[in-house]
């Protein structure tokens, strides 16, 4: 005799456990694939590849890359633009908060960092630039 609170019809509760972890699996996976659309491995937002000018977009994808603060002299050298090109670019992109700047007397640059990176003295304590 069968009583109306079977919810499943007969269904055995272990195979109701794996459907149940098989949709998780699967919104787990469509999570991930948008995310991985949303950064892609340039470190850069589709808003920021498509808003910011070319040099902005090079120095801010070369900033997250790199993971920590960089001198601005290593990114004149790495960069194909003027270095003239750079420090203004450096300048637009501080004045939007995009990175942080902070002037190194000892080695007579900038180190510069993404907002996301934190202060530039946090990261730069303790390394040597060999200036």
């Amino acid at each position: 005799m069968r009583h109306g609170h079977e919810i499943l019809g007969g269904v055995e509760p272990w195979l109701a456990g794996v459907v149940f972890l098989a949709i998780v699996c699967l919104i787990a996976i469509a999570v991930w694939i948008v995310h991985r659309r949303t950064v892609a491995s340039d470190g850069l937002t589709p808003v920021e590849r498509k808003n910011l000018p070319y040099p902005q977009r090079e120095i801010l994808s070369m900033l997250r890359q790199h993971g920590a603060a960089m001198m601005q002299s290593e990114m004149a050298d790495a960069m194909p633009i003027e270095p003239e090109e750079l420090a203004e670019s450096l300048k637009r992109m501080e004045a939007a908060s995009l990175i942080q700047r902070q002037w190194q007397p000892e080695s007579s640059t900038y180190i510069v960092s993404t907002s996301a990176q934190g202060a530039p003295e946090a990261h730069v304590k303790g390394e040597s630039h060999g200036a």
